[in-house]
């Protein structure tokens, strides 16, 4: 008898707010293709402009256009998820806690992708050269944003964390 008073509260649902539901359903759709169509053009253009600029290396480029790629998906959901009853202001206070939780328990790694951006921007040294970076002599072959690559005099491949290699002279 429970399980038939259970169903007949669901009918009851469906036939009192089921059309409501549906049109905020196929609305929050239509949020989430049409946002996506701009999204991808919106971080088309941004490639575009980005490569266009002489100062901008491909690193960067791609660490941007996918930053933003993704806080344009958060927002877009943000936008849609309302449409289905969702609040979202317990989700949006649980990513400030979550943020800093993830912020200072990767406080070295974010230390690495800050000083990986800033040595991709300003460029004190370029693939190829030769260098002394944080106790080590060799020659740059690849700068990314966690951790510079060289290989030493003694053909040694090394990789430095870009902490190191911008935070020392």
């Amino acid at each position: 008898m429970d399980e038939l008073a259970w169903v007949q509260k669901g009918k009851e649902w469906l036939v009192t707010n089921g059309p409501d539901f549906l049109a905020n359903l196929v609305i929050f759709f239509l949020i989430l293709i049409v946002g996506a169509f701009v999204i991808k053009a919106l971080s088309k253009v941004a490639r575009m402009m980005l490569a266009k600029s002489k100062r901008v290396s491909p690193e960067v480029e791609r660490f941007a256009t996918n930053v933003l790629r993704k806080v344009l998906w958060v927002i877009l959901l943000m936008v849609a998820l309302p449409r289905l009853g969702v609040d979202i202001a317990p989700l949006i206070a649980g990513l400030g806690v979550t943020g800093f939780i993830i912020g200072f328990a990767f406080q070295e790694s974010l230390g690495n992708l800050a000083a990986g951006l800033m040595i991709i921007l300003n460029q004190p040294f370029k693939i190829g050269d030769f260098v002394e970076a944080a106790g080590h002599k060799g020659v740059i072959k690849e700068v990314n944003m966690m951790a510079v690559t060289m290989t030493t005099v003694d053909n040694k491949k090394v990789m430095l964390p870009n902490r190191k290699v911008w935070g020392e002279a």
